[in-house]
Parts: C-alpha cells; sequence; structure tokens
C-alpha cells in the first residue's frame, strides 16, 4: 500500500468527507495559511499514516507547535492584505493596515512572529513617505474614514530606530 493511500484511508475513517486532493494547480502567495491550516487539521491521520508505514521520522508535538505558530502569524497578514486589495483602500488604509499587523504580531510570542513584525518594519521604514503621512496626519486630524474603517494613530507605528 502507498503512503498516499495510506493516509487516504486513515482521512475517510476520521474526516469522511475529506478528500486527498490529487491537483497539478500551482501554488499561489496566498495559499500558505490554508496549507498549514489543512495540516493542522488532518495532524491526527498524518501521524497514524506515518506510524502505519513504520517511518522512523514521526512528527513531533514541537514540529506542531512550529507550524502552530506559523498560521496563527500569517493570519493577521492575511487579513491586511485582504483589506489593503479592496477597491476603495488608500494610504490611510495602508497605515492602519500596517497598525493592525504589527500590533498582532507583536502580541505572539513567537520566534516566527518576531522575525516577521522585523522583516515589515524594516521593509516598511525604507519605503514610507515621513512627508506625505505627516501631510495626511493634518489633513485626516480626528476624522475617520469610512472606506478605510480605521483612524490612523502614527504614533503606534514603529520608527526605523525601532527595530529590536
Amino acid at each position: 500500500m502507498s503512503v498516499v493511500q495510506n493516509l487516504q484511508g486513515n482521512l475517510t475513517r476520521k474526516f469522511p468527507s475529506f478528500a486527498l486532493k490529487n491537483s497539478k494547480s500551482k501554488t499561489r502567495w496566498n495559499s500558505s495559511l490554508v496549507m498549514h491550516e489543512r495540516f493542522l487539521d488532518i495532524k491526527t491521520a498524518i501521524s497514524e499514516s506515518l506510524i502505519d508505514i513504520k517511518e522512523q521520522k514521526i512528527l513531533v508535538n514541537v514540529e506542531f507547535e512550529t507550524l502552530t505558530a506559523i498560521e496563527a502569524g500569517l493570519k493577521p497578514l492575511k487579513i491586511g492584505l485582504e483589506k489593503l486589495c479592496s477597491r476603495n483602500a488608500i494610504l490611510r488604509t495602508a497605515e492602519g493596515v500596517c497598525a493592525f499587523i504589527i500590533g498582532e504580531l507583536n502580541k505572539q510570542n513567537s520566534e516566527f512572529a518576531k522575525n516577521m513584525k522585523c522583516s515589515l518594519v524594516q521593509r516598511i521604514s525604507q519605503r514610507r513617505n515621513v512627508s506625505l503621512l505627516g501631510l495626511m496626519q493634518y489633513q485626516n486630524f480626528g476624522r475617520k474614514n469610512d472606506a478605510a474603517e480605521v483612524i490612523v494613530d502614527l504614533s503606534r507605528l514603529p520608527n526605523k530606530n525601532s527595530l529590536s
């Protein structure tokens, strides 16, 4: 019995409506979170399949915790990117999304979240036009943009010197 057939059998026993898809589609940038979620949903069946085929390298809890940390770190990015890709996204939306993502990553204690936050802060600080943001803050002081649904608080965003 092949590994895939063994896994399919374990999956159908645990999740009757689950089917192992053998598609030849390309992996997209936004499919990583979905793949991690799906893998973590079926981790018990995968572990049982590895035991059934007498595989020496069985996934341990630390590896599943790492995958869970990656999944948790990617969720705020997915939410933020969906907001940025909307038709009515403006500069205020982008600033609010950046603040949201960095705030959510700050709440997590994983190494993945820390590295992701540092990378985002570094990239944002390289691309940020401080003059334009100051003008935006001056023009929109205290106003709420219904399209963006965020109030920009520039003091929450890290500056170039706060990469630690």
